[in-house]
């Protein structure tokens, strides 16, 4: 879970096709990104969604908005990345600020 600090704008971290954009039971409006070597990335509780399933986003672009959808806490960011369906520490390729 990441509070939005500046902004609601949740954008992608790395280039890639949009292929969910729905409500999901316990990650609220869910964004699904897929990315080459079976890399993808989830971003929950969002607002709304600014692309849509087929869509392809270069990294950085925006992509939704922060929410509170399915959240316990309130506006947040659900965040996660996966490999071969594996979860992977998002720390280990986010930046601290």
């Amino acid at each position: 879970e990441i509070k939005p600090e500046a902004g609601d704008e949740v954008r992608a971290v790395g280039g890639g096709e949009v292929i969910f954009g729905d409500y999901f039971k316990g990650y609220g409006n869910l964004l699904i990104l897929q990315h080459a070597n079976n890399f993808h990335t989830l971003y929950g509780h969002c607002e709304s969604f600014l692309k849509r399933p087929g869509q392809r986003v270069a990294a950085g672009e925006v992509i939704a908005l922060a929410g509170s959808s399915g959240s316990l806490y309130g506006k947040s960011l659900y965040f996660e990345i996966r490999q071969n369906l594996k979860p992977l520490d998002p720390l280990l390729w986010l930046g601290r600020k």
